[in-house]
């Protein structure tokens, strides 16, 4: 009898440690998901902040003058348009042009 209840005095201490446990994890758990939580809050107030950023930073009447500007653009130009045959020839242009600079980097190597 004695030895029955020795045993289940083990099992009994066993079990309220392994609840105890389960406990403190779960505790532990829990506190990681809320600075997740936290965490992914922060992100999507960031993205939306950047996306409002971008927004204001893209808007077309303040892109124009800066392109203007810094970079001396405009409006495009009838002149500055060509037509299909134009833009194959130009293309086979620079393919004969970068056909020449790697035969020229070809003989440069040997």
């Amino acid at each position: 009898m004695k030895r029955l209840f020795a045993i289940s005095f083990v099992v009994i201490a066993l079990l309220a440690v392994s609840v105890y446990r389960a406990k403190e994890g779960a505790q532990a758990s829990e506190i990681k998901i809320q600075k997740l939580e936290q965490q992914i809050a922060a992100a999507k107030e960031e993205l939306r902040v950047l996306k409002a950023e971008e927004a204001h930073l893209s808007r077309p009447e303040r892109i124009g003058p800066l392109a203007a500007e810094k970079l001396g653009m405009g409006p495009v130009r009838p002149e500055q348009l060509k037509g299909e045959a134009a833009l194959q020839a130009t293309l086979a242009e620079s393919a004969s042009d970068d056909a020449a600079a790697l035969v020229e980097g070809q003989d440069a190597a040997e």
